[in-house]
């Protein structure tokens, strides 16, 4: 399988270096085998095929008959068939199959993005943005006249955040949300024909960073409409926890999750929830109104209030740096001792975890989904600090500290240090 990225170039290549002056060459495309190039000697030919998705994308090498295909798009992954006949070797077959990977682009919730044609624009083409599975028209700049035209799509969603460049075809994304995470297509319609790009756009939720037992505050940055609703939920079951109705200004608080019980207050202005001795986790905010639905979403987080955590071990035993936070997918961990790194990793891809210093060799364990470091068989030589460096989905550092001591004895048994410092046997 050959993966290549949408609007790079790929080449084929039969086995042998050279092609002989009797050998016919033939590439074809797809299922139904339709002929997209072929060379005998020193004739050479390519065909546009299928409703010309090949057209002016092809080059055959004269000298191997590798076949290059230019600007790849979608439409063109497949399978392709190489058919080598020749008096000497008699026919040979070789397959390809090619896969378009989509260019992937990650933002920080409220910035702006700017999506970029590699095309050369021309005053005549027509240039049509697209979002979603079911390419709903978001923005255009019409053949002929050049005029701009932008769209909030059927649910709003894109309301007053978007622009568009008629010098380039650029389309700019302003304060961006969650909601306009997934893939946009561009297309650019001229005489020579369409082409074609797709930008796969990852918005990152906001990150709350809060001290243990202190108040945090969520803001959605909107005002309270006179026909809203604002619903704010907790956790990935999305449990409500608070609402507020905007014409009566009324605000309810749910009983059913008691980690919230007499902790929440809503702004009635605003909309924004204040929690109080902060519950770490996901918070979702749904806002309804009359002409659309739309979300909010955070993560609140718990830092260390200051200074390095003291810990002690005892030789031998199983030492646990536990994390009071999830790792979401995508998200990076890493942990270091003596400014030398232990271990790295990414939560949803374990083959890029990495352990380093040879000291804690086979001694230590990553969890991806929390960050936490399980050191096994402890000794006195892990004395010292360790540092837990966490990047986070919206592009911030974070760091924590453990000083950790570990004595002399022949006691066998594990120890778990918490965030917050406190340790159990």
């Amino acid at each position: 399988m050959i993966s290549v990225m949408e609007g790079q170039s790929v080449t084929l290549y039969p086995d042998n270096t050279e092609a002989q002056k009797d050998d016919l060459i033939v590439w074809m495309f797809g299922d139904e085998n339709n002929l997209i190039a072929q060379m005998t000697g020193k004739t050479r030919a390519t065909y546009e095929g299928t409703d010309g998705i090949f057209r002016d994308r092809l080059k055959l090498d004269k000298r191997t008959g590798s076949l290059t295909i230019r600007n790849m798009r979608t439409e063109l992954s497949g399978l392709y068939k190489l058919q080598m006949s020749s008096s000497s070797k008699g026919t040979t077959n070789k397959r390809f199959k090619v896969v378009i990977n989509l260019n992937n682009v990650s933002v920080k919730e409220g910035e702006s993005l700017i999506l970029k044609t590699n095309s050369e624009i021309r005053k005549k083409d027509k240039i049509l943005w697209l979002f979603g599975d079911e390419n709903t028209l978001i923005a255009e700049i019409k053949e002929g006249n050049g005029k701009i035209s932008t769209f909030d799509s059927v649910d709003g969603r894109f309301g007053g955040s978007l622009g568009l460049d008629i010098n380039t075809g650029s389309l700019t994304i302003r304060n961006i949300t969650t909601e306009h995470t997934g893939v946009y297509t561009q297309k650019v319609i001229s005489k020579k024909g369409t082409t074609i790009k797709r930008i796969n756009v990852a918005v990152r939720v906001k990150m709350i960073l809060g001290v243990k037992g202190k108040n945090v505050t969520l803001n959605p940055d909107t005002e309270t409409q006179r026909d809203g609703l604002f619903l704010w939920m907790f956790g990935e079951e999305n449990n409500l926890i608070a609402q507020l109705t905007g014409e009566t200004k009324e605000t309810t608080y749910a009983d059913a999750d008691e980690r919230f019980r007499d902790k929440l207050q809503l702004d009635k202005n605003t909309g924004s929830l204040t929690i109080k001795n902060i519950t770490t986790g996901p918070y979702k905010l749904q806002i309804i109104s009359s002409r659309r639905t739309s979300y909010r979403k955070f993560r609140v987080f718990i830092c260390c209030e200051s200074g390095p955590k003291i810990v002690s071990a005892m030789v031998g035993e199983f030492l646990i740096l536990i994390t009071d936070f999830n790792i979401e997918k995508g998200e990076r961990v890493q942990w270091s001792f003596q400014d030398k790194t232990l271990a790295a990793g990414m939560n949803g891809d374990i083959s890029k975890t990495s352990y380093g210093d040879v000291r804690f060799r086979g001694r230590l364990e990553l969890h991806h989904q929390t960050g936490s470091l399980t050191i096994k068989n402890t000794s006195t030589s892990d004395t010292g600090v360790y540092q837990l460096n966490f990047l986070s989905g919206c592009g911030k550092n974070i760091c924590w500290e453990f000083n950790v001591t570990v004595s002399d004895s022949t006691m066998n048994k594990s120890a778990i240090v918490m965030m917050n410092g406190e340790a159990s046997d």
